[in-house]
C-alpha cells in the first residue's frame, strides 16, 4: 500500500511528500531495496519520456532521483543522466530514448560503452566523462588496475 502511494507521489512530482514517506514519517519506512526500485523506476520513466535533452522531463528525472540522495542505485542513474548531458559538450547528441536502447544492449550496468581497439575492454561512457559513483568495483588483487577499465560497475 505504501509503495503505491510513493509511486503515485513520484509520478505526480511530489518529491517532498515521497521523501517523507520513504523515510517513515507517518508510519513504517519502506524497505531500502523497494525504495531504490521505486525511485529508480520513476526516474527512468521521466528520463525516457523526454523527447530531447532540453525537455523538462530530464530535470524532473534528476529531481526524482535526488529523493534518495544516499542510494547507490539512484546515484548511478543520476551519473548516467549526467554523462548523457555531458556528451553534448563533445558534440554527441544522444536522445533519452536512444540512450535507453543503447543501455539495453550495454555490457556494463552503468550505461553505454565506447568501443576500444581489439584487446582492450570497453570503456564506460560515464567514466570517460569523469563521473564517479559510490558503486565502485574493487580492483582484482592479482592484476594491476587498468586506467581504461570501468570502475562504476558492481
Amino acid at each position: 500500500m505504501l509503495a503505491e502511494l510513493v509511486r503515485a507521489q513520484l509520478r505526480a512530482g511530489a518529491w517532498r511528500a515521497a521523501r517523507g514517506h520513504l523515510a517513515g514519517r507517518g508510519g513504517s519506512p519502506l524497505a531500502p531495496a523497494a525504495a531504490d526500485a521505486l525511485v529508480v523506476a520513476a526516474g527512468r520513466e521521466y528520463f525516457y519520456a523526454a523527447s530531447s535533452l532540453d525537455a523538462p522531463e530530464v530535470a524532473q528525472a534528476q529531481a526524482c532521483l535526488a529523493v534518495l540522495p544516499h542510494s547507490a542505485a539512484a546515484a548511478a542513474e543520476r551519473d548516467a543522466i549526467a554523462a548523457v548531458l555531458r556528451l553534448r559538450d563533445y558534440g554527441v547528441e544522444l536522445p533519452p530514448l536512444q540512450f535507453r536502447q543503447v543501455r539495453a544492449r550495454s555490457p556494463t550496468p552503468a550505461g553505454p560503452s565506447l568501443t576500444q581497439p581489439p584487446g582492450r575492454p570497453p570503456v564506460c561512457a560515464a567514466c570517460m566523462c569523469g563521473l564517479r559513483t559510490a558503486r565502485r568495483a574493487p580492483a582484482p588483487a592479482r592484476t594491476p588496475r587498468r586506467p581504461w577499465a570501468c570502475n562504476m560497475a558492481a
